[in-house]
């Protein structure tokens, strides 16, 4: 293999394991907007997630984290977020616009290996497949004024090379 070919491998990787962990993100929203229909009990991965699927041993804890982490943590991000969101209480927003912010917002306060603008990117491309379009500014602004509000010192540092971080 030539070094042009071990390079493009290594990109290769890289776009797997960041659409590996999309997939994971997707996974959690489509969890967490299911339970907003339900009971609204706490989701368990293995309940709700199928046993066999095509994430990786790494993509599927950092699935499961995310998805336990979020509904742990749901009353302090849901009032964040509301706090952030000016006018807007969290059952007034649209449930995958809430739950797209519950993700986003989560990642940047709890996920240490997330960088700041990975998480806000991750969570704009979820909004962009399932939002209306103006939901997509709404969100950045929030997640960003989070970001800057309660954890500074990972919004200000520098993003590292993507195949490296947690995307």
């Amino acid at each position: 293999m030539t070094d042009k070919g071990i390079k493009k491998n290594a990109q290769s990787m890289g776009r797997s394991r960041r659409n590996a962990l999309r997939d994971a993100r997707v996974m959690v929203l489509e969890a967490l907007f299911s339970r907003e229909y339900a009971d609204g009990n706490v989701l368990s991965p293995v309940d709700v997630f199928p046993a066999k699927d095509s994430l990786d041993h790494k993509s599927r804890d950092f699935r499961d984290r995310l998805l336990l982490g979020i509904q742990e943590n749901q009353p302090v991000l849901d009032g964040l977020i509301a706090d952030t969101a000016s006018g807007w209480t969290i059952d007034r927003m649209a449930k995958v616009e809430r739950n797209i912010l519950r993700i986003g917002a989560y990642e940047i306060l709890y996920e240490k290996d997330v960088p700041f603008r990975v998480s806000i990117d991750e969570a704009l491309e979820m909004a962009h497949q399932y939002c209306e379009p103006e939901a997509v500014a709404f969100i950045n602004g929030i997640l960003h004024r989070i970001g800057m509000e309660h954890r500074s010192e990972k919004a200000m540092a520098p993003v590292p090379n993507r195949e490296d971080a947690g995307s």
